[in-house]
């Protein structure tokens, strides 16, 4: 897939090269501070591409936000969770938690609650990176995420 159309998809970006990190980075993950940079961008790659094909297989419309959306279009930079916005219209929001919380671990005790009242989801993926699913609802949020390309 050529690179400048790959708006939407973590399959654009390229793994980042860990042979010279050593066998630390194959424990890396985001909440280690001394963590090595390509192996933590390669976990949050991982973690993009997890989120990406759960919204896939479910058919609901996205788009990557945030430092991963900024990693298509600069040269790579630390960031430590993977942001993406879900158009869930107004009056389902619920469903879509529901389906999330099914299959990705929350970050919060009341994450449910949390999500409904902020129309912000915080999960995580299954190699502990950090996904912040924003719940979008107002029409350029619709726009946005149709817009989007994989």
């Amino acid at each position: 897939m050529p690179f400048g159309i790959c708006l939407n998809s973590a399959e654009c970006y390229r793994p980042i090269n860990t042979e010279k990190s050593g066998p630390a980075s194959s424990k890396c993950n985001a909440s280690l501070p001394n963590c090595d940079n390509a192996a933590m961008i390669n976990q949050l790659l991982d973690a993009a591409q997890e989120i990406q094909d759960f919204c896939t297989r479910q058919r609901w419309s996205f788009r990557f936000i945030g430092g991963i959306a900024v990693l298509h279009w600069v040269e790579p930079r630390l960031t430590r969770d993977a942001d993406i916005s879900i158009f869930t219209g107004i009056g389902d929001e619920a469903n879509y938690v529901d389906v999330l919380l099914h299959d990705f671990a929350p970050r919060l005790e009341d994450s449910r609650v949390f999500a409904l009242q902020n129309r912000i989801l915080l999960i995580r993926a299954t190699n502990g990176i950090p996904l912040d699913v924003s719940l979008g609802a107002l029409p350029f949020e619709e726009r946005a995420v149709m817009d989007a390309t994989l």
